[in-house]
């Protein structure tokens, strides 16, 4: 991550100005000119960090930058803020921002991103991100539905990830948990040369704050990315801030001796030190916590990542996400056919303790082909092929495998037998309960304005679960590109072919 703005909220009193621990953006302050004026949010006593600044109508914080276009950004963004929000003091339909970049009032003030909370009922709330393209028309963001509790700090966080001007990747989290993502068409975002940044309030586009955070809620800490942060990264450092720093803390003040010796005061001089040596020793704590999970390639992340795409010879494009960069160095290691049979019988020589000419090695391969020079799908039973019809058609002709499809119904599945159901897009279908391996090259696929995908690949792990599809799939009318997803220790990832 590269962390562009960090506000703690660690200051004493009310009066002094929260600093930008990355310094690049003014000490936030009032905005006592604007009708009706934005009041300093009042310092309070936090559970995660110690303290933060209480919300409420009326109360926000403003700040320009200090260094330029150090957070103007257009494309990925990653958004957290730990906050007590408290929805008990909010009406249905009320919307509260928690931060926003821009005015929305001319292009140097374009909504570059944004992060608001909007009440559903008295115990939910729709968590959303904001911005605007070029011109200042608002993109249109579902946002994703999540439970609060008045009386508990979450950390919330939206991670924009940008693919084009018609694909933006949406991914929200909460407490280090993906809780929702969705894709937004408007991603023509630009301008913004100088705006402001608001905290607990947004504007209007004219002359009025507005969208005011519930009264009493605490913002805790707030942190500014210019990154698509990936989910294992968020939780490792969610886990670091609310887990292994507060343990650091208490096994330092285990070793404290009984009674009054020492001040528990948390404010006393040998309670901060405690509390700054605590985090150091928790910090120590997350980082080995993150080699034991994070270090493999399926959910390796920043400079891990970056050692093994070294390893294997990769370098990532820029506009590659941490999704793709998984993905290119995951393929690399599972490619088969990678080392000569000679090589492989000298590499055996010393653990087997054997000349080379010794080994002798088996191969064989679980590929199953078709030519389609006779109708054995059609017309069962088939020496490849068991197929389960859903609304559609297959027929053989002159070597060519041609699969229609009704618009809006199931697909025809060609699969292995004996079967296990398995759940694919809301559709059933059926796979080998021993895995199973199914290639098939259809030459014409009829799908009229079919919407739905065609899989003509699918490998899955009877093991540990890990799946993968290859096929076509339709992205219109008229389109189809080539699809590949996996599910690899409960993680999923697609690529689509542009």
């Amino acid at each position: 991550m590269t962390t562009v703005a960090l506000f703690d909220f660690q200051e004493i009193n009310d009066s002094v100005r929260p600093v930008d621990a990355e310094a690049n953006l003014t000490d936030l302050t009032d905005d006592q000119v604007t009708v009706p004026a934005l009041d300093l949010p009042p310092v309070v006593v936090s559970e995660v960090t110690g303290r933060g600044r209480q919300f409420g109508s009326a109360l926000g914080l403003v700040g320009t930058e200090l260094v330029a276009d150090s957070l103007r950004l257009t494309r990925d963004v990653t958004l957290r803020a730990f906050i007590r929000y408290r929805i008990d003091n909010a009406s249905v339909s009320d919307i509260g921002t928690v931060v926003v970049r821009g005015e929305n009032s001319s292009a140097a003030e374009r909504l570059l991103y944004g992060m608001e909370l909007e009440v559903i009922n008295a115990t939910t709330a729709r968590l959303r991100a904001r911005w605007a393209e070029i011109g200042g028309g608002e993109a249109t963001v579902a946002g994703v539905l999540v439970g609060f509790d008045s009386s508990l700090f979450y950390e919330i966080a939206i991670v924009r990830s940008w693919v084009d001007t018609t694909t933006v990747n949406v991914t929200y989290l909460v407490n280090g948990i993906v809780v929702g993502t969705e894709v937004v068409a408007e991603g023509d975002i630009g301008e913004g040369f100088g705006g402001t940044v608001i905290v607990g309030a947004a504007h209007d586009g004219a002359t009025v704050y507005e969208r005011f955070l519930p009264t009493d809620t605490i913002i805790d800490s707030l942190t500014i990315e210019n990154d698509a942060m990936s989910a294992e990264e968020i939780r490792q450092d969610f886990r670091r801030i609310t887990i292994h720093q507060p343990n650091g803390y208490r096994v330092l003040r285990g070793y404290l001796p009984p009674g009054e010796t020492y001040s528990q005061d948390p404010d006393s001089s040998i309670q901060k030190w405690i509390a700054s040596e605590g985090d150091g020793l928790g910090s120590s704590f997350a980082l080995a916590e993150q080699l034991r999970e994070d270090i493999l390639p399926d959910r390796a992340y920043n400079e891990m990542l970056s050692q093994w795409e070294e390893l294997v010879g990769l370098s990532p494009g820029p506009s590659k996400s941490v999704a793709d960069r998984r993905n290119a160095v995951l393929s690399f290691l599972r490619k088969t056919l990678g080392f000569p049979v000679e090589d492989i019988k000298t590499g055996l020589e010393l653990a087997f303790g054997l000349d080379a000419v010794d080994v002798e090695i088996f191969e064989f391969t679980g590929l199953r082909t078709d030519d389609f020079a006779i109708d054995d799908i059609g017309s069962p039973p088939s020496r490849i092929w068991t197929t389960q019809q859903g609304n559609g058609t297959i027929s053989i002709a002159a070597g060519v495998c041609t699969v229609t499809a009704v618009p809006g119904s199931d697909i025809l599945w060609p699969t292995n037998s004996p079967y296990r159901l398995t759940g694919i897009s809301g559709r059933t279908v059926t796979d080998s309960t021993d895995g199973c391996v199914i290639i098939s090259e259809i030459d014409i696929v009829t799908l009229g304005l079919l919407a739905q995908d065609i899989l003509t690949g699918h490998i899955w792990r009877a093991v540990n679960g890990d799946t993968a599809f290859i096929g076509v799939k339709a992205t219109g009318a008229a389109t189809r590109r080539i699809f590949y997803a996996e599910s690899i220790g409960g993680i999923l990832s697609t690529i689509l072919t542009q």
